[in-house]
């Protein structure tokens, strides 16, 4: 996963001087539950309701780690030069999203088992391709640091969450950006995010989100509100699949090539007509799951 586009601090708000009066499970739901329910605040024309952000985040989960549901302890070298991808939406070291979940964990708990490997984890941040030998000497024990936390500990499945919810409301501003309003469009831009990230100043990237909506827009000669939503949608998933089939950075060629199915099951769900993301959601054949 490339970082996550522009997140901004959504909860931040929702947290401060309540959240430290909690129990450490009661901040996980709480804050979850506060989460979704001032989530329309984003966008009070065209809000998306709780269910439908949930099961656009189900989708994404489901893409990431088989399961429509946040796997907090997943953490895997996928040989994709991006060192360690983890956690719900899959993390990684490259990107500085796994730094930042880290970040964020001990700002609720100072004292942590992770916090010591930030430092680490930034200097590899600026290493073009990281291989596990380097991950292995660098971030020694990584992996079982990671996991041992991820089930131990509520408040490092919050700052994940925090990760999720702030991404996920970047999303949207992205999607309202570019003339999208349906649930499933907010969908598919999130995932697109998700996987594929932003362009960074300076630093433009052929396989990001941008480039694939400017190539949308430029095959039909307009945005969503031009040519109609379903109709941009269904050429942004298909410049999408072209990325992930032969995409310009080598190091995500294998990785990539086998994930056009969640491309699949977006443009499955266009064909279907389900815009609104109405449940249950039956992602089959692509992927075992029916969210409801």
């Amino acid at each position: 996963m490339h970082r996550v586009l522009a997140p901004a601090a959504v909860l931040a708000c929702l947290l401060g001087p309540w959240a430290q009066a909690q129990t450490f499970e009661s901040q996980v739901e709480s804050v979850r539950a506060r989460a979704t329910a001032s989530f329309s605040l984003f966008n009070p024309v065209h809000p998306t309701t709780a269910d439908q952000r949930r099961r656009a985040l189900a989708l994404t989960f489901l893409f990431e780690n088989e399961q429509p549901y946040c796997l907090y302890d997943y953490v895997q070298d996928l040989n994709d030069g991006r060192g360690y991808t983890a956690g719900c939406i899959g993390f990684n070291v490259r990107s500085g999203t796994v730094r930042d979940v880290i970040e964020r964990y001990t700002k609720l708990r100072p004292v942590n088992a992770l916090s010591t490997y930030t430092h680490n984890i930034y200097l590899l941040e600026s290493v073009p391709e990281i291989d596990h030998q380097t991950l292995d000497a660098m971030l020694p024990n990584f992996v079982m640091a990671w996991q041992t936390v991820a089930r131990s500990d509520a408040l490092f499945r919050q700052a994940q969450d925090q990760a999720v919810n702030e991404g996920f409301a970047a999303s949207v501003r992205e999607a309202d950006a570019l003339g999208i309003r349906s649930a499933l469009g907010r969908a598919i831009i999130y995932d697109t995010s998700v996987q594929h990230g932003g362009e960074d100043a300076g630093q433009p990237d052929p396989d990001s989100l941008p480039p694939m909506a400017r190539k949308a827009t430029a095959a039909l000669g307009g945005g969503p509100l031009a040519v109609g939503e379903k109709r941009w949608l269904t050429r942004f998933l298909k410049e999408r699949r072209k990325i992930l089939s032969n995409p310009n950075d080598p190091n995500t060629k294998g990785a990539w090539a086998t994930s056009v199915d969640r491309v699949d099951t977006f443009l499955m769900l266009l064909k279907q007509g389900n815009m609104d993301l109405h449940g249950p959601l039956d992602t089959r054949p692509y992927f075992d799951a029916v969210i409801p």
